[in-house]
């Protein structure tokens, strides 16, 4: 009998280790509890076994034989329902599981209830706080993308990646657009008709295709209403539910797009006022320039006519071109400073620029005032607008002179090549380490004071009297030199003169044709129809034309030139026409022309022009576009060139 019962008693307390083993290796926390009743309802427990991790878990030690009450101070008064589960499963014997928070020891429970015996229970505890935060702070930023989405004053819209579907919007994309929920949700952005350009939503829409988001996208967008607006968009692809949707939001610029074309409209008419003030100031030197060009050509001419032989004659007419040529340059000038539109920014050498500059000055500035130039004769090549180099230039000097309108002085001009920010020195006004054209202008004149010297790139800000002048001048220049890439500052003090600098990154050097002897004069056989109301200059033209070989009908009615070659087109192989004439000008003359026979070699010639460029000629369908006056070289290239092109 006791042999029998030895392997049991064995068994027993080998079972009793593998359990107490396994009690105190497990990862859950484990209590074993008995229910205390009072009135036969559950009022508290007793801890009579916990494992090792229901006290790594909870934090409590020593809680065999304890009530709950003791351990936990107020746990009875702040979690009654829990009494009432653990009460219940204690009763009923039924497991049960449910999660609770636990406030004195600040962690959150998911516990596992049953029932080994009436009136005890064990409890299985896992800590879940750490998921409990995670949920906290998603419905928290939920919760703060709920609030920002609706409150935002910029226009937020949400759409499925897969169809465009509009999911939701917020109250700032009615307020933008005028389309309410009803109109867009379940709809598109192409239904509703809001894109004003597709393009701008193909460019969007492969953004987020090829890198998951696009941002500041500048597109017009159509209203309910049917205006049009501007929009800063930004997008970016997110999952929503698993699926993948569009979260769009757009700033309306459209008053700043507006504010910012018309203060460009409005520097623009300042600059022009501005250059029609400068042209003001130099209107004497020009005028003093054209009256001794006009005294060599009327000089030499009279002189050719007197002249007995032909090379005393050959020598006369070769100085009246050359007045001539100079005539030409200075029209040229004039027109290039004072034409209304900008040209495209270049690469320039500027110090035939700044020379050309200054010989108009000299004839326009009081003879009190000496012009002293120290001009680097060396490639100075900048990007920028070769007209805007010339009104820098102007501004300064005519500035610099009516300082010394009263006592004269010296006005000193400079431009010379600089390394800048590459010592100890930094470079001024923030300019970048590099090499600069430096232009500085110096007065001797009265000097500005602190206060004003402050203030002089302001535009409007002037100390002159009423009448004088704008005080556009310096600010026009501060714009110039800035959208240049460049700096500008002045140094003055009153009574010491003033000295402005001009600061221009210098660009890599181009090469300039070398001279060489000048191409052959080439002729031909071919008919022309040559139309200009001067009749004078119709006649020139035929003889010029005519001694290069051409056979040449001229016409100075730009009425009657269309009408003979309507009824004889096929007789002429090239049209040479005036721009400006009445009853018709010569581009529309050009257009009936190529209406009648396309491809028609046309030559648009002027003086002057602002209703038609060189590309609008081109585009109509003009091959050549050339500026009077012309040589005998620049007629018989242009003519072969539109010619040689058909």
């Amino acid at each position: 009998m006791h042999g029998a019962l030895f392997p049991i008693r064995e068994l027993l307390r080998e079972s009793d280790e593998f359990y107490r083993s396994l009690f105190s290796s497990m990862l859950n926390g484990y209590a074993y509890c008995r229910m205390l009743f009072e009135d036969g309802r559950p009022c508290d427990f007793v801890y009579l076994d916990v494992n090792p991790a229901f006290e790594e878990l909870t934090g409590l030690r020593n809680v065999i034989g304890r009530k709950v009450s003791e351990v936990i101070p107020g746990f009875r008064e702040s979690n009654p329902e829990v009494i009432e589960i653990y009460g219940r499963v204690a009763a009923t014997g039924k497991p049960e599981r449910f999660e609770v928070f636990l406030p004195t020891l600040g962690i959150w429970l998911d516990i596992a209830v049953f029932c080994p015996a009436r009136g005890h229970f064990v409890a299985l505890f896992e800590s879940i706080s750490q998921r409990k935060q995670a949920q906290e702070k998603l419905l928290e930023s939920e919760e703060r993308f709920r609030l920002s989405f609706y409150i935002s004053p910029d226009a937020i819209n949400i759409n499925r990646l897969e169809d465009g579907l509009f999911v939701d919007i917020n109250e700032g994309f009615t307020k933008l657009t005028g389309f309410t929920r009803d109109d867009v949700i379940g709809r598109t952005s192409l239904e509703i008709g809001l894109w004003s350009r597709r393009e701008d939503r193909e460019t969007l829409l492969r953004g987020l295709k090829e890198q998951g988001y696009y941002e500041n996208l500048e597109a017009d967008f159509r209203r309910k209403d049917g205006s049009v607006g501007r929009g800063l968009m930004s997008a970016r692809i997110i999952h929503l539910q698993g699926a993948p949707h569009i979260l769009s939001i757009t700033r309306d610029i459209t008053e700043r797009k507006r504010a910012e074309e018309e203060r460009r409209m409005l520097e623009a008419r300042l600059q022009r006022a501005e250059k029609m003030e400068a042209i003001g100031t130099l209107a004497g030197g020009i005028a003093h320039d054209f009256n001794n060009i006009l005294m060599a050509m009327i000089g030499f001419t009279e002189l050719a006519r007197i002249e007995e032989t032909p090379e005393g004659r050959n020598e006369c007419l070769a100085q009246v071109m050359v007045a001539c040529k100079r005539a030409k340059d200075l029209v040229n000038q004039i027109l290039t400073f004072s034409r209304m539109q900008e040209t495209e920014k270049l690469p320039v050498q500027i110090t035939p620029v700044i020379k050309e500059g200054i010989k108009l000055l000299r004839s326009s500035i009081p003879s009190t005032i000496e012009i002293r130039d120290a001009i680097e004769n060396k490639p100075t090549v900048v990007i920028a607008d070769p007209t805007q180099i010339h009104q820098v230039l102007m501004n300064l000097c005519t500035n610099a002179a009516y300082a010394m309108r009263q006592s004269g002085g010296v006005l000193e001009i400079s431009l010379k090549q600089e390394e800048i920010g590459s010592g100890a020195a930094p470079a001024p006004h923030g300019l970048a380490p590099g090499r600069y054209a430096k232009l500085t202008v110096s007065d001797t004149g009265q000097g500005i004071d602190e206060a004003s010297l402050d203030r002089i790139f302001d535009p409007f800000y002037t100390t002159k009297r009423q009448g004088e002048g704008t005080g556009l001048g310096l600010s026009v220049v501060y714009g110039i030199v800035k959208g240049s890439g460049g700096s500008v500052e002045a140094a003055s003090k009153p009574g010491q003169g003033t000295t402005i600098t001009v600061y221009l990154p210098l660009a890599a050097p181009f090469r300039e044709a070398a001279p060489g002897a000048e191409p052959e004069v080439v002729g031909g056989t071919e008919r022309i129809l040559f139309v200009d109301d001067e009749a004078m200059l119709a006649d020139i033209a035929g003889r010029v034309l005519r001694s290069l070989g051409y056979r040449v009908t001229t016409r100075t009615s730009s009425v009657e030139a269309l009408e003979l070659f309507r009824a004889r087109h096929g007789d002429f192989d090239l049209v040479i026409t005036d721009m400006t004439m009445p009853n018709m000008t010569g581009a529309d003359l050009a257009r009936e022309m190529l209406a009648i026979r396309p491809g028609l070699p046309v030559i648009l010639c002027t003086g002057y022009s602002e209703i038609m460029t060189a590309e609008q000629a081109r585009q109509v369908g003009i091959r050549g576009y050339v500026m009077k006056p012309l040589t005998r070289r620049e007629i018989a290239k242009a003519v072969r060139s539109a010619l040689d092109a058909g």
